[in-house]
């Protein structure tokens, strides 16, 4: 089974396994800017520091096919109510 390392979609036929959360965060935020706080990519979400990102960052990365299904079911697994300004954190919830 082949690791996820690249965007979305590479390869057809190719297994992938989805990123941790710890991997996708970093991941996120340097590729995709957040539409809730108005952060760039490459800077952390506003009132988070570096542990923890608003989950309107994941849409947009997964919008622009910059994380797979898979990978945004590993990020919204755990929780039972969100909204675009629930933040995300590596190892709590």
């Amino acid at each position: 089974m082949q690791v996820n390392t690249s965007p979305a979609g590479t390869g057809p036929g190719t297994t992938l396994t989805p990123r941790s959360l710890e991997v996708l965060i970093q991941h996120v935020r340097t590729v995709a800017p957040c539409p809730h706080c108005e952060s760039l990519p490459g800077a952390a979400c506003r009132w988070q520091g570096r542990r923890g990102v608003h989950l309107a960052r994941f849409v947009r990365a997964y919008t622009r096919r910059l994380v797979t299904a898979d990978e945004l079911a590993v990020v919204l697994g755990g929780l039972e109510v969100f909204t675009t300004a629930t933040i995300i954190r590596d190892g709590a919830r």
